[in-house]
């Protein structure tokens, strides 16, 4: 069984940051959480600020979907543009690949990946609605690249990660 890195973050330019402390999920986040806590551009931060609704075809349902970061970054000539950031690993950002060979167990990852990558379309087209109806910018991040996120489809826009 694998073991997470979760713990709390206690930033140290805390005045950008939106909350006291912020809560992450894998060492991934807090290596971004660390990034726009020293970056000098970034003046305003915080993790899980905003909730949007959106319905899961895998379940035909409405859910709540915690946004992983809002930041607000101002360029050299004073501009800012608003953000929202979702940190997702490599592998949830395709769709999953078929089993070269096909095990019960194997067959039971595959469609849970599935499910997974599907919930994740769904929740970031609600993403992308919302940050459009608000004058934000939705990006996807992670280890290796950044993505946009229009009309149902991913675009790599970098191939490095945050």
């Amino acid at each position: 069984m694998s073991h997470f890195h979760q713990g709390v973050y206690t930033p140290i330019n805390r005045y950008k940051c939106l909350t006291p402390t912020v809560n992450f999920l894998s060492g991934f986040e807090l290596d971004v959480f660390r990034k726009l806590d020293a970056n000098p551009r970034i003046i305003r931060w915080g993790a899980n600020n905003f909730t949007v609704q959106y319905y899961s075809e895998v379940d035909h349902r409405i859910h709540k979907y915690f946004l992983d970061i809002y930041c607000e970054s101002q360029n050299q000539n004073g501009a800012v543009t608003k953000y929202i950031f979702e940190i997702k690993p490599d592998k949830q950002v395709s769709p999953p690949a078929r089993p070269k060979r096909m095990t019960t167990k194997s067959q039971q990852n595959y469609n849970r990946a599935i499910l997974t990558y599907r919930v994740n379309m769904n929740k970031w087209q609600a993403a992308q609605n919302f940050s459009l109806s608000n004058g934000m910018k939705f990006m996807i991040i992670t280890e290796s690249a950044k993505y946009s996120f229009n009309n149902n489809q991913l675009t790599k826009i970098s191939n490095e990660g945050f």
